[in-house]
């Protein structure tokens, strides 16, 4: 699955949500949707293992 597919099932999945229930989730639905690339992923992972690999304080 590409980064394009896995953004546009999570759109489709805050699309069944109801607008009138959840105006914020519909209202952010776009930028969530957005928040399942390969980069992402990778830069959180970067993030952990520099955690991992720093010296101790």
């Amino acid at each position: 699955m590409t980064d394009t597919d896995r953004v546009a099932a999570r759109r489709a999945a805050f699309d069944a949500v109801p607008a009138d229930t959840y105006p914020r989730t519909a209202a952010g639905a776009d930028v969530m949707a957005r928040y399942v690339t390969t980069d992402q992923f990778r830069w959180g992972l970067d993030r952990v293992l520099d955690g991992l690999t720093a010296p101790p304080r």
